[in-house]
Protein backbone atom coordinates (compact mmCIF):
# COMPACT_ATOMS: atom_id res chain seq x y z
CA UNK A 1 0.00 0.00 0.00
CA UNK A 2 1.14 3.66 -0.81
CA UNK A 3 0.76 7.13 0.21
CA UNK A 4 0.92 10.76 -1.27
CA UNK A 5 1.64 11.51 2.28
CA UNK A 6 4.48 8.37 2.61
CA UNK A 7 6.19 9.43 -0.62
CA UNK A 8 9.51 11.39 0.55
CA UNK A 9 9.87 13.43 -2.79
CA UNK A 10 6.39 14.35 -2.72
CA UNK A 11 5.55 18.15 -1.81
CA UNK A 12 3.19 17.27 0.83
CA UNK A 13 5.54 15.45 2.78
CA UNK A 14 8.30 18.68 2.39
CA UNK A 15 5.52 20.98 3.12
CA UNK A 16 4.42 19.24 6.06
CA UNK A 17 8.53 19.53 7.99
CA UNK A 18 8.83 15.36 7.63
CA UNK A 19 11.87 15.70 5.28
CA UNK A 20 13.65 16.61 8.82
CA UNK A 21 12.28 13.36 10.41
CA UNK A 22 15.16 10.84 11.60
CA UNK A 23 13.32 8.05 9.70
CA UNK A 24 12.96 6.56 6.41
CA UNK A 25 9.41 5.70 5.21
CA UNK A 26 9.66 1.78 6.19
CA UNK A 27 8.58 3.10 9.84
CA UNK A 28 5.23 3.61 8.13
CA UNK A 29 4.66 -0.75 7.73
CA UNK A 30 3.42 -0.68 4.47
CA UNK A 31 0.54 2.44 5.73
CA UNK A 32 -0.69 5.67 4.80
CA UNK A 33 1.02 8.17 6.78
CA UNK A 34 -2.74 9.99 6.87
CA UNK A 35 -3.45 6.33 9.16
CA UNK A 36 -1.28 7.81 11.68
CA UNK A 37 -1.56 11.37 11.93
CA UNK A 38 -4.60 11.68 14.36
CA UNK A 39 -1.89 10.12 17.12
CA UNK A 40 0.83 12.37 15.92
CA UNK A 41 -1.31 15.63 15.48
CA UNK A 42 -2.51 14.89 19.05
CA UNK A 43 1.18 15.06 20.24
CA UNK A 44 1.92 18.26 18.91
CA UNK A 45 -1.24 20.10 19.52
CA UNK A 46 -1.27 19.03 23.36
CA UNK A 47 2.35 20.29 24.21
CA UNK A 48 1.56 23.27 22.22
CA UNK A 49 -1.75 24.15 23.71
CA UNK A 50 -1.18 22.84 27.33
CA UNK A 51 2.25 23.37 27.34
CA UNK A 52 3.32 26.05 25.73
CA UNK A 53 5.67 24.49 23.74
CA UNK A 54 7.33 25.30 20.23
CA UNK A 55 7.24 21.58 18.88
CA UNK A 56 7.33 21.05 15.26
CA UNK A 57 5.49 18.56 13.32
CA UNK A 58 8.71 16.03 12.26
CA UNK A 59 9.28 15.78 16.50
CA UNK A 60 5.39 14.73 17.65
CA UNK A 61 5.85 12.55 14.65
CA UNK A 62 9.45 11.24 15.25
CA UNK A 63 8.50 11.02 19.31
CA UNK A 64 4.95 8.75 18.55
CA UNK A 65 6.48 6.26 16.20
CA UNK A 66 9.80 6.24 18.47
CA UNK A 67 7.54 4.71 21.02
CA UNK A 68 4.88 3.04 19.14
CA UNK A 69 7.14 0.77 16.98
CA UNK A 70 9.32 -1.52 18.24
CA UNK A 71 13.19 -1.28 19.51
CA UNK A 72 14.05 -3.18 16.35
CA UNK A 73 12.26 -1.46 14.14
CA UNK A 74 13.20 2.18 15.38
CA UNK A 75 16.79 0.91 15.28
CA UNK A 76 16.39 -0.20 11.45
CA UNK A 77 14.10 2.49 10.27
CA UNK A 78 16.38 5.46 11.17
CA UNK A 79 18.96 7.39 8.35
CA UNK A 80 21.91 7.26 8.91
CA UNK A 81 22.62 11.04 8.98
CA UNK A 82 19.86 14.06 8.50
CA UNK A 83 21.47 17.03 7.33
CA UNK A 84 18.07 18.98 7.23
CA UNK A 85 18.22 18.80 11.39
CA UNK A 86 21.48 17.43 12.64
CA UNK A 87 20.53 18.22 15.83
CA UNK A 88 17.06 16.52 16.32
CA UNK A 89 18.94 13.62 14.90
CA UNK A 90 21.69 13.33 16.98
CA UNK A 91 19.24 13.82 20.27
CA UNK A 92 16.96 10.46 19.01
CA UNK A 93 19.91 8.37 17.52
CA UNK A 94 21.24 8.86 21.20
CA UNK A 95 18.49 8.07 22.88
CA UNK A 96 17.33 5.16 21.23
CA UNK A 97 20.71 3.83 22.23
CA UNK A 98 19.79 4.10 26.04
CA UNK A 99 18.86 1.31 28.56
CA UNK A 100 15.96 3.68 29.73
CA UNK A 101 14.40 4.14 26.18
CA UNK A 102 14.56 0.12 25.77
CA UNK A 103 12.33 -0.19 29.21
CA UNK A 104 10.04 2.18 28.24
CA UNK A 105 9.69 1.22 24.67
CA UNK A 106 8.65 -2.40 25.64
CA UNK A 107 5.89 -0.87 27.42
CA UNK A 108 4.12 1.34 24.84
CA UNK A 109 5.69 -0.67 21.61
CA UNK A 110 2.35 -1.22 19.57
CA UNK A 111 -0.10 0.60 21.99
CA UNK A 112 -1.21 4.05 20.41
CA UNK A 113 -2.40 5.35 23.62
CA UNK A 114 0.62 4.85 25.28
CA UNK A 115 3.02 5.87 22.40
CA UNK A 116 0.73 9.03 22.73
CA UNK A 117 1.67 9.36 26.05
CA UNK A 118 5.12 8.57 26.32
CA UNK A 119 5.62 10.75 23.43
CA UNK A 120 3.87 14.25 24.85
CA UNK A 121 5.80 12.99 28.43
CA UNK A 122 9.32 12.88 26.24
CA UNK A 123 9.11 16.18 24.59
CA UNK A 124 7.63 17.68 26.90
CA UNK A 125 11.00 17.47 29.24
CA UNK A 126 13.03 17.73 26.60
CA UNK A 127 11.51 21.43 24.96
CA UNK A 128 11.41 22.47 28.88
CA UNK A 129 14.62 22.82 29.13
CA UNK A 130 16.63 26.33 28.41
CA UNK A 131 19.82 24.47 27.40
CA UNK A 132 18.74 23.80 23.95
CA UNK A 133 16.67 25.14 21.26
CA UNK A 134 16.57 22.40 19.02
CA UNK A 135 15.16 24.31 15.49
CA UNK A 136 18.35 27.04 16.35
CA UNK A 137 20.68 24.66 17.46
CA UNK A 138 20.10 22.34 14.13
CA UNK A 139 20.77 25.52 11.98
CA UNK A 140 23.92 26.24 13.68
CA UNK A 141 25.28 23.09 12.94
CA UNK A 142 23.78 23.03 9.52
CA UNK A 143 26.00 25.86 8.92
CA UNK A 144 29.00 24.31 10.88
CA UNK A 145 28.88 21.31 9.01
CA UNK A 146 28.70 23.37 5.44
CA UNK A 147 31.17 25.25 6.23
CA UNK A 148 33.39 22.02 7.40
CA UNK A 149 32.29 20.21 4.16
CA UNK A 150 33.17 23.22 1.96
CA UNK A 151 36.66 23.89 3.52
CA UNK A 152 37.55 20.33 3.96
CA UNK A 153 37.09 20.53 -0.32
CA UNK A 154 38.59 23.41 -0.53
CA UNK A 155 41.99 22.20 1.11
CA UNK A 156 42.17 19.59 -1.08
CA UNK A 157 41.93 20.89 -4.35
CA UNK A 158 45.05 24.09 -3.00
CA UNK A 159 46.95 21.30 -1.73
CA UNK A 160 49.68 21.34 -4.62
CA UNK A 161 52.61 21.07 -2.58
CA UNK A 162 53.27 24.53 -2.16
CA UNK A 163 53.06 24.96 1.67
CA UNK A 164 54.43 28.02 2.19
CA UNK A 165 51.23 30.16 0.23
CA UNK A 166 50.02 32.06 3.08
CA UNK A 167 45.88 31.84 1.45
CA UNK A 168 46.60 27.48 1.87
CA UNK A 169 47.54 28.31 5.43
CA UNK A 170 44.03 30.33 6.07
CA UNK A 171 42.05 27.94 4.27
CA UNK A 172 43.23 25.29 6.38
CA UNK A 173 42.81 27.19 9.84
CA UNK A 174 38.76 27.93 8.51
CA UNK A 175 38.60 24.04 8.55
CA UNK A 176 39.85 23.38 11.38
CA UNK A 177 37.92 26.06 13.13
CA UNK A 178 34.36 24.85 11.45
CA UNK A 179 35.17 21.33 12.04
CA UNK A 180 35.61 21.85 16.11
CA UNK A 181 32.64 24.02 15.79
CA UNK A 182 30.27 21.07 14.57
CA UNK A 183 31.86 18.28 16.78
CA UNK A 184 31.51 20.60 20.05
CA UNK A 185 27.79 21.15 19.26
CA UNK A 186 27.42 17.36 18.73
CA UNK A 187 29.18 16.38 21.81
CA UNK A 188 27.35 18.91 23.91
CA UNK A 189 24.18 17.97 22.44
CA UNK A 190 25.42 14.02 23.43
CA UNK A 191 26.16 15.27 26.59
CA UNK A 192 22.96 17.21 26.93
CA UNK A 193 21.01 13.87 25.81
CA UNK A 194 22.34 11.59 28.52
CA UNK A 195 22.44 13.80 31.31
CA UNK A 196 18.79 15.72 30.80
CA UNK A 197 16.88 12.65 28.97
CA UNK A 198 17.75 9.51 31.34
CA UNK A 199 15.47 11.22 34.19
CA UNK A 200 12.66 12.35 31.62
CA UNK A 201 12.42 8.66 30.29
CA UNK A 202 11.92 7.61 34.01
CA UNK A 203 9.56 9.85 34.58
CA UNK A 204 7.87 8.42 31.26
CA UNK A 205 8.12 5.32 32.14
CA UNK A 206 6.10 5.70 35.51
CA UNK A 207 3.45 7.71 33.97
CA UNK A 208 2.75 5.29 31.35
CA UNK A 209 2.75 2.63 33.82
CA UNK A 210 0.49 4.36 36.35
CA UNK A 211 -1.64 4.98 33.15
CA UNK A 212 -1.53 1.48 31.98
CA UNK A 213 -2.63 -0.01 34.97
CA UNK A 214 -4.90 2.76 35.90
CA UNK A 215 -6.83 2.58 33.42
CA UNK A 216 -6.72 -1.10 32.96
CA UNK A 217 -8.48 -1.49 36.53
CA UNK A 218 -10.98 1.59 35.52
CA UNK A 219 -12.12 -0.32 32.14
CA UNK A 220 -12.88 -3.57 34.38
CA UNK A 221 -14.96 -1.44 37.04
CA UNK A 222 -16.83 0.29 34.26
CA UNK A 223 -17.62 -3.36 32.77
CA UNK A 224 -18.45 -4.95 36.31
CA UNK A 225 -20.20 -1.94 37.28
CA UNK A 226 -22.92 -2.69 34.20
CA UNK A 227 -21.14 0.49 31.75
CA UNK A 228 -20.76 -2.25 28.77
CA UNK A 229 -23.41 -2.13 26.50
CA UNK A 230 -22.66 0.50 23.77
CA UNK A 231 -21.15 2.84 26.34
CA UNK A 232 -23.12 5.95 24.91
CA UNK A 233 -21.80 8.79 27.15
CA UNK A 234 -18.11 10.42 26.98
CA UNK A 235 -15.39 8.90 28.71
CA UNK A 236 -13.27 11.29 28.61
CA UNK A 237 -12.66 11.02 32.05
CA UNK A 238 -10.73 8.24 31.74
CA UNK A 239 -8.72 9.62 28.28
CA UNK A 240 -4.56 10.27 28.01
CA UNK A 241 -5.61 13.77 27.45
CA UNK A 242 -7.23 13.89 30.66
CA UNK A 243 -4.27 12.12 32.78
CA UNK A 244 -2.05 14.60 31.11
CA UNK A 245 -3.90 17.50 31.88
CA UNK A 246 -5.62 17.13 35.30
CA UNK A 247 -4.08 13.97 37.33
CA UNK A 248 -5.44 14.37 40.41
CA UNK A 249 -8.54 14.47 38.41
CA UNK A 250 -8.07 11.37 36.67
CA UNK A 251 -6.77 8.90 40.02
CA UNK A 252 -9.95 10.42 41.40
CA UNK A 253 -11.99 9.17 39.15
CA UNK A 254 -10.42 5.58 39.07
CA UNK A 255 -10.59 5.77 42.52
CA UNK A 256 -14.25 6.29 42.04
CA UNK A 257 -14.83 3.48 40.09
CA UNK A 258 -12.54 1.06 41.66
CA UNK A 259 -13.95 1.89 45.08
CA UNK A 260 -18.08 1.32 43.86
CA UNK A 261 -16.95 -1.40 42.18
CA UNK A 262 -15.48 -3.03 45.56
CA UNK A 263 -18.68 -1.60 47.75
CA UNK A 264 -20.93 -3.41 45.57
CA UNK A 265 -19.11 -6.77 46.20
CA UNK A 266 -19.25 -6.13 49.90
CA UNK A 267 -22.82 -5.42 49.61
CA UNK A 268 -23.99 -8.57 47.26
CA UNK A 269 -22.03 -10.54 50.04
CA UNK A 270 -23.92 -9.40 52.87
CA UNK A 271 -27.61 -8.67 51.85
CA UNK A 272 -29.37 -10.84 54.39
CA UNK A 273 -30.13 -13.97 52.36
CA UNK A 274 -34.01 -13.70 54.44
CA UNK A 275 -34.51 -10.93 52.50
CA UNK A 276 -35.10 -12.49 49.49
CA UNK A 277 -36.99 -16.13 48.63
CA UNK A 278 -37.43 -18.44 45.60
CA UNK A 279 -41.04 -16.95 44.42
CA UNK A 280 -42.57 -18.20 41.30
CA UNK A 281 -43.75 -15.79 38.71
CA UNK A 282 -45.95 -15.79 35.54
CA UNK A 283 -43.65 -14.87 32.35
CA UNK A 284 -45.39 -14.91 28.75
CA UNK A 285 -43.81 -17.85 26.93
CA UNK A 286 -41.81 -19.14 30.05
CA UNK A 287 -42.22 -21.36 32.57
CA UNK A 288 -43.57 -20.74 36.29
CA UNK A 289 -40.82 -19.63 38.64
CA UNK A 290 -37.91 -19.17 36.41
CA UNK A 291 -36.57 -16.33 34.39
CA UNK A 292 -33.72 -15.83 31.79
CA UNK A 293 -30.05 -15.43 33.02
CA UNK A 294 -28.75 -11.78 32.47
CA UNK A 295 -25.59 -11.74 34.92
CA UNK A 296 -23.10 -14.40 35.87
CA UNK A 297 -23.95 -13.50 40.03
CA UNK A 298 -27.18 -16.07 38.57
CA UNK A 299 -25.12 -19.21 37.98
CA UNK A 300 -26.36 -20.51 41.78
CA UNK A 301 -29.89 -20.07 40.44
CA UNK A 302 -29.50 -22.45 37.20
CA UNK A 303 -31.61 -24.74 37.24
CA UNK A 304 -30.76 -28.33 36.83
CA UNK A 305 -32.12 -29.72 33.80
CA UNK A 306 -29.73 -26.51 31.93
CA UNK A 307 -26.82 -27.74 33.81
CA UNK A 308 -27.36 -31.70 32.66
CA UNK A 309 -25.86 -30.24 29.07
CA UNK A 310 -22.65 -30.74 31.06
CA UNK A 311 -22.89 -34.53 31.38
CA UNK A 312 -23.39 -34.73 27.70
CA UNK A 313 -19.90 -35.11 26.88
CA UNK A 314 -17.45 -32.37 25.37
CA UNK A 315 -20.25 -31.02 23.20
CA UNK A 316 -22.44 -30.30 25.86
CA UNK A 317 -20.07 -28.60 28.24
CA UNK A 318 -19.13 -26.74 25.37
CA UNK A 319 -23.16 -25.65 24.30
CA UNK A 320 -23.72 -24.67 27.48
CA UNK A 321 -20.46 -22.24 28.23
CA UNK A 322 -21.60 -21.03 25.22
CA UNK A 323 -25.32 -20.57 26.63
CA UNK A 324 -23.79 -18.73 29.55
CA UNK A 325 -21.65 -16.58 27.40
CA UNK A 326 -24.66 -15.73 25.87
CA UNK A 327 -27.13 -15.31 28.68
CA UNK A 328 -29.44 -17.85 27.01
CA UNK A 329 -29.56 -20.10 30.27
CA UNK A 330 -33.09 -20.00 32.67
CA UNK A 331 -32.64 -19.39 36.21
CA UNK A 332 -35.01 -19.60 39.05
CA UNK A 333 -36.67 -16.10 39.65
CA UNK A 334 -35.11 -14.27 42.98
CA UNK A 335 -37.52 -11.53 43.74
CA UNK A 336 -37.85 -9.70 47.44
CA UNK A 337 -40.30 -10.23 49.93
CA UNK A 338 -40.77 -6.50 49.64
CA UNK A 339 -39.25 -4.26 46.43
CA UNK A 340 -36.75 -2.28 47.13
CA UNK A 341 -36.43 1.59 46.07
CA UNK A 342 -33.03 3.18 46.39
CA UNK A 343 -33.08 6.30 46.26
CA UNK A 344 -28.95 8.05 45.71
CA UNK A 345 -27.81 11.63 46.09
CA UNK A 346 -25.47 12.48 43.60
CA UNK A 347 -24.49 16.14 44.75
CA UNK A 348 -21.23 17.38 44.43
CA UNK A 349 -20.69 16.91 48.32
CA UNK A 350 -21.07 13.16 48.45
CA UNK A 351 -17.97 12.89 46.18
CA UNK A 352 -15.62 13.20 49.69
CA UNK A 353 -15.13 10.77 51.80
CA UNK A 354 -16.48 9.01 55.05
CA UNK A 355 -15.15 10.85 57.54
CA UNK A 356 -11.97 8.79 58.62
CA UNK A 357 -12.12 6.39 55.47
CA UNK A 358 -10.38 6.29 52.15
CA UNK A 359 -13.48 5.83 50.44
CA UNK A 360 -15.93 8.06 48.86
CA UNK A 361 -19.83 8.49 50.17
CA UNK A 362 -20.77 8.64 46.56
CA UNK A 363 -18.72 5.00 45.97
CA UNK A 364 -20.31 3.56 48.81
CA UNK A 365 -24.44 4.30 48.07
CA UNK A 366 -23.91 3.29 44.63
CA UNK A 367 -22.11 0.35 45.26
CA UNK A 368 -24.56 -0.62 47.63
CA UNK A 369 -27.78 0.43 45.44
CA UNK A 370 -26.09 -1.51 42.55
CA UNK A 371 -25.93 -4.78 44.64
CA UNK A 372 -29.60 -4.06 45.80
CA UNK A 373 -30.36 -4.17 41.67
CA UNK A 374 -28.25 -6.79 41.08
CA UNK A 375 -29.31 -8.91 43.88
CA UNK A 376 -32.98 -8.23 44.40
CA UNK A 377 -34.27 -6.12 41.39
CA UNK A 378 -34.30 -2.75 42.64
CA UNK A 379 -35.25 0.46 41.09
CA UNK A 380 -32.09 2.92 41.75
CA UNK A 381 -33.12 6.72 41.41
CA UNK A 382 -30.26 9.67 41.62
CA UNK A 383 -31.32 13.15 43.05
CA UNK A 384 -30.09 16.12 43.60
CA UNK A 385 -32.44 18.94 42.56
CA UNK A 386 -33.87 16.47 40.21
CA UNK A 387 -34.66 12.99 40.53
CA UNK A 388 -34.05 10.51 37.47
CA UNK A 389 -34.68 6.51 37.62
CA UNK A 390 -31.39 5.09 36.49
CA UNK A 391 -29.24 2.29 35.15
CA UNK A 392 -26.19 1.00 35.68
CA UNK A 393 -24.49 2.32 32.28
CA UNK A 394 -25.89 6.07 33.38
CA UNK A 395 -24.67 5.57 37.45
CA UNK A 396 -20.97 4.92 35.94
CA UNK A 397 -21.44 8.45 33.64
CA UNK A 398 -22.32 10.26 37.48
CA UNK A 399 -19.15 8.42 38.98
CA UNK A 400 -16.96 9.95 35.87
CA UNK A 401 -19.10 13.38 36.25
CA UNK A 402 -19.96 14.61 39.59
CA UNK A 403 -18.04 17.85 40.47
CA UNK A 404 -18.10 19.48 43.85
CA UNK A 405 -20.97 22.07 43.12
CA UNK A 406 -25.04 21.78 43.28
CA UNK A 407 -27.39 21.02 46.36
CA UNK A 408 -30.52 18.32 46.62
CA UNK A 409 -34.41 18.86 46.73
CA UNK A 410 -35.85 16.17 48.96
CA UNK A 411 -39.34 16.97 48.21
CA UNK A 412 -38.68 15.74 44.40
CA UNK A 413 -37.60 12.85 45.83
CA UNK A 414 -40.92 12.05 48.15
CA UNK A 415 -42.86 13.10 45.07
CA UNK A 416 -41.15 10.19 43.50
CA UNK A 417 -42.20 7.98 46.27
CA UNK A 418 -45.94 9.29 45.74
CA UNK A 419 -45.43 8.62 42.03
CA UNK A 420 -44.66 5.24 42.69
CA UNK A 421 -47.21 4.55 45.70
CA UNK A 422 -46.47 0.75 46.46
CA UNK A 423 -46.71 0.50 50.16
CA UNK A 424 -45.19 -3.61 50.00
CA UNK A 425 -41.94 -1.50 48.96
CA UNK A 426 -39.38 -0.22 51.01
CA UNK A 427 -37.75 3.32 50.01
CA UNK A 428 -34.52 3.82 50.80
CA UNK A 429 -33.05 7.18 50.70
CA UNK A 430 -28.99 8.29 50.79
CA UNK A 431 -28.19 11.27 51.44
CA UNK A 432 -25.26 13.64 53.48
CA UNK A 433 -26.91 16.98 52.93
CA UNK A 434 -31.09 17.19 52.93
CA UNK A 435 -33.37 20.07 52.48
CA UNK A 436 -36.61 20.44 53.96
CA UNK A 437 -39.36 19.24 52.36
CA UNK A 438 -42.70 21.05 50.70
CA UNK A 439 -45.92 20.87 53.35
CA UNK A 440 -48.06 19.87 50.64
CA UNK A 441 -45.80 16.96 50.09
CA UNK A 442 -44.85 15.95 53.47
CA UNK A 443 -48.86 16.35 54.50
CA UNK A 444 -49.49 13.69 51.34
CA UNK A 445 -46.73 11.70 52.10
CA UNK A 446 -47.65 10.75 55.51
CA UNK A 447 -51.46 10.48 55.02
CA UNK A 448 -50.63 7.52 52.37
CA UNK A 449 -48.42 5.82 54.94
CA UNK A 450 -45.61 5.80 52.45
CA UNK A 451 -43.35 7.48 55.07
CA UNK A 452 -43.75 4.08 57.24
CA UNK A 453 -42.42 2.70 53.90
CA UNK A 454 -39.30 5.28 53.93
CA UNK A 455 -35.72 4.61 55.29
CA UNK A 456 -33.21 7.53 55.28
CA UNK A 457 -29.45 7.07 55.53
CA UNK A 458 -28.20 10.47 56.49
CA UNK A 459 -24.43 10.79 56.23
CA UNK A 460 -22.20 12.91 58.83
CA UNK A 461 -25.36 15.22 59.19
CA UNK A 462 -28.03 15.96 61.25
CA UNK A 463 -31.22 18.23 60.93
CA UNK A 464 -34.44 18.90 62.41
CA UNK A 465 -37.11 19.12 59.78
CA UNK A 466 -40.36 18.38 59.89
CA UNK A 467 -40.21 15.31 57.40
CA UNK A 468 -37.36 14.08 58.93
CA UNK A 469 -38.98 13.96 62.74
CA UNK A 470 -41.71 11.81 61.29
CA UNK A 471 -39.46 9.41 60.16
CA UNK A 472 -37.56 9.22 63.43
CA UNK A 473 -40.69 8.95 65.33
CA UNK A 474 -40.87 5.83 63.17
CA UNK A 475 -37.25 5.28 64.01
CA UNK A 476 -36.37 5.27 60.48
CA UNK A 477 -33.55 7.60 60.32
CA UNK A 478 -30.06 5.82 60.44
CA UNK A 479 -27.46 8.67 61.30
CA UNK A 480 -23.53 6.96 60.07
CA UNK A 481 -20.61 8.72 60.54
CA UNK A 482 -18.13 5.87 58.99
CA UNK A 483 -18.26 2.86 56.47
CA UNK A 484 -18.89 1.03 59.41
CA UNK A 485 -21.87 2.70 60.58
CA UNK A 486 -23.04 2.54 56.78
CA UNK A 487 -22.87 -1.23 56.59
CA UNK A 488 -24.60 -1.60 59.64
CA UNK A 489 -27.33 0.45 59.00
CA UNK A 490 -28.12 -0.78 55.82
CA UNK A 491 -28.14 -4.77 57.19
CA UNK A 492 -30.82 -3.56 59.59
CA UNK A 493 -33.11 -1.74 57.09
CA UNK A 494 -32.90 -4.99 54.81
CA UNK A 495 -33.22 -7.57 57.44
CA UNK A 496 -36.50 -5.57 58.79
Amino acid sequence: MSSFFVNPNSEAFFRMGLAKSVFKSTIYNDMPLDVYIPSIVFVQRFLMSKKRARVKLYMSHDAYFMFYRSLQQVVSSMKKMNKAAPVWHTIVSEVVKTENFAKLNSVTAKSDVLAQLAAVQFLSSLLSSRELNIPEADKQLSHALQQKSQSSQSSQSSQSGNDEQQGGQGDQTTAVGSGQDAEKIIAWVKFFTKTKLAKALNEALKAVKEYSESSHGAWEAVMMLGGRGGLNYSLDALSVASFLEHPEEFRKRVRLLSSTAMMMRLFSSIIPTSFSHQQAVSLVGGLDGVTRMWSEMQLPDVLPSELALAQLGPAGRALLASRIAQRQLTVWQRSGTIKPVVFVDKSGSMAGNFPGDDVAKISVATGFALAVYRRLDADVYLFDTEVEKMRPQEIVKVLLTIKADGGTDISAVLEEILRIGKRDYVYIIISDGISDADEHVLKKWVQTGLAKRTRLVLIDYYANYRWLEVLRGYGNVFNVKSLADFTTSVKNIMSR
